[in-house]
């Protein structure tokens, strides 16, 4: 038997025999994903509080941390990926160097993210209305709160133990939001 437009291709009953074993053996759906389990505002503190701990001393103050807790442990399979690229873009669609950087994934599960705001080109006083005076003391300042409006306020003896590690008074949970 000649394969359509490829004269000199030759399949022979064995080799048709074989393919067709291999197309039944394809398993007929995809397996079924589960979402990570649900991260709440203690694990949060807890996960947020431990990275900030195991960084160096010179690096707290540019630390910053992105979430995608809101699709965690509920919504469709496939929507903490989404939402992870859309974050990745994001933040490097703001950024202010060339160069890509991906947030670092701080959680098992991948819903926790940190971010050094010198790799962004961020860490310096911003000047929003171009009117020389400085409108936020950095550039992650400056995205927060009008960028993300669902952003939560820290707040709490884990979120004072936050702002005194990192000499950071200002601590928001950057959220996105899911489509649905």
């Amino acid at each position: 038997m000649q394969s359509p437009g490829h004269p000199s291709a030759h399949l022979t009953q064995g080799d048709l025999s074989l393919l067709a074993d291999f197309i039944d053996q394809l398993p007929s759906a995809p397996p079924a994903c589960q979402p990570p389990p649900f991260l709440g505002l203690d694990a949060t503190y807890a996960a947020l509080l431990a990275d900030v701990e195991a960084r160096p001393e010179a690096d707290r103050p540019y630390l910053r941390y992105l979430g995608t807790t809101d699709v965690s442990g509920a919504g469709p399979c496939g929507a903490l990926d989404e939402q992870r690229l859309a974050l990745f873009k994001a933040i490097n669609g703001l950024s202010m160097v060339e160069a890509l950087h991906l947030p670092v994934a701080i959680d098992a599960a991948g819903s926790l993210f940190r971010i050094d705001i010198r790799d962004y080109g961020w860490a310096r006083a911003i000047d929003l209305a171009s009117d020389g005076s400085v409108d936020a003391a950095d550039g992650w300042a400056a995205l927060l709160p009008s960028a993300y409006p669902s952003a939560l306020e820290l707040v709490g003896p884990e979120a004072s133990e936050l702002a005194r590690g990192t000499r950071h008074s200002c601590w928001r949970l950057a959220r996105t939001r899911s489509r649905s």
